[in-house]
């Protein structure tokens, strides 16, 4: 069975925010919201920049893998 828990993992310990699961062991999948108002601006600004250059740019067409096709 398939179960959504919430909580989160501080100082490597897991704290439940509401209800705890009552198992005694299974597996997980941890899916991580990363907190965003720990980002710098100067990190932000850095990204921005970096996808500010990459606008409008195009492969070399010699990079591009050609397939021939045969009929």
């Amino acid at each position: 069975m398939l179960r959504t828990y919430e909580a989160i993992i501080q100082d490597g310990e897991v704290k439940w925010l509401a209800e705890k699961p009552d198992i005694q062991s299974g597996r997980v999948f941890i899916t991580v919201l990363e907190d965003r108002s720990t980002v710098t601006p100067t990190t932000n600004d850095s990204l921005k920049q970096d996808l500010l250059n990459l606008f409008g740019t195009e492969p070399d067409a010699q990079d591009i893998p050609r397939r021939r096709i045969e009929s």
